[in-house]
C-alpha cells in the first residue's frame, strides 16, 4: 500500500518528497517482509528525479533573482532594456522579462537595447540633478546651492563617463560623444559653483548654451524611437 502511495505521489512535483520519504518507508518494509515493491522502487527513482529537478530549478530562479535585484539595485528605479531583458524596478520591487529564443533580437536590435539602457542610465541622474538645481537656485541662498551643485557635478561627471566609456550605434554616436564633452563641462561648472561662497560669484559662472545639446538630445530619443526603444521614464 505504502508503495503504491508514494509511486503515486512521485508524479506530483510539490510532493515529490513526500513520494520519496514513502517510497523509501515502503521498501523497507517491503524488504523486512521479504518481498520486492516494484511501486515502491519506481516511486523511488521517480522522486528522486522530481527533487534534483526541482532543486535545480529552485537555484536557477534563485539565481536569476539576486541578478535581476542587483541590476535594478545598479540602474535604479524605472524600465531598463538590457540584451533581450526587460527590468522593471521600483522603490519596493522588481520584475524581469526575458525575450523567448523564438523571438531572439537581431544583433543590431540588441545594440539599440543597449545603447537605449546606457542612455537612461547617464541622463535619468542629470534629470533629477537639473530639477534640484532649479529648486536651489530659486532659493537665491548660497548655503543650499552649493551642496546640490557639488551633487549636480558629479551627476554629470558620471554621465560623461557613461557617454564616453562605451561604444554606441553609429547614427547616434556623434551627438553622444557631443552630449559627453556638454556632460563633462557642466560637471566642471557645478563643481565651480559648489566652491563659490556667495551668489554673486555662483552667478557670475558661465555654463555652455543649452540649445545644442537639447537638440543633440531630441536626435537621440527619436533614433532610439524608430529602432524600437521605448522612451526614456524619467
Amino acid at each position: 500500500m505504502f508503495g503504491i502511495i508514494g509511486f503515486v505521489l512521485s508524479f506530483f512535483t510539490i510532493l515529490n518528497i513526500a513520494g520519496l520519504t514513502i517510497s523509501i518507508v515502503a521498501l523497507i518494509r517491503s524488504k523486512r517482509a521479504g518481498f520486492r515493491n516494484r511501486f515502491a522502487l519506481a516511486g523511488l527513482v521517480i522522486s528522486s528525479i522530481g527533487v534534483i529537478i526541482t532543486i535545480l530549478v529552485t537555484s536557477v530562479a534563485v539565481s536569476t533573482l539576486v541578478g535581476a535585484a542587483q541590476t535594478c539595485a545598479r540602474l535604479g528605479d524605472g524600465v531598463h532594456t538590457i540584451g533581450s531583458s526587460t527590468y522593471t524596478c521600483t522603490p519596493t520591487s522588481f520584475h524581469v522579462n526575458f525575450a523567448s529564443t523564438s523571438s531572439t533580437q537581431s544583433a543590431d536590435d540588441q545594440d539599440w537595447a543597449i545603447a537605449n539602457s546606457l542612455y537612461a542610465e547617464a541622463v535619468c541622474p542629470t534629470n533629477a540633478a537639473r530639477e534640484q538645481l532649479s529648486d536651489a537656485v530659486g532659493t537665491n541662498d548660497i548655503t543650499q546651492l552649493a551642496p546640490v551643485a557639488a551633487s549636480a557635478s558629479s551627476a554629470f561627471d558620471a554621465a560623461a563617463d557613461v557617454f564616453r566609456d562605451h561604444s554606441w550605434p553609429v547614427e547616434i554616436e556623434q551627438d553622444i560623444q557631443f552630449l559627453g564633452e556638454t556632460s563633462s563641462q557642466l560637471a566642471e561648472r557645478w563643481g565651480e559653483v559648489a566652491e563659490t561662497t556667495d551668489m554673486d560669484s555662483a552667478q557670475a559662472v558661465s555654463f555652455p548654451d543649452a540649445q545644442p545639446p537639447f537638440e543633440a538630445a531630441q536626435r537621440i530619443r527619436v533614433a532610439l524611437a524608430q529602432h524600437g526603444q521605448e522612451p526614456l521614464r524619467c
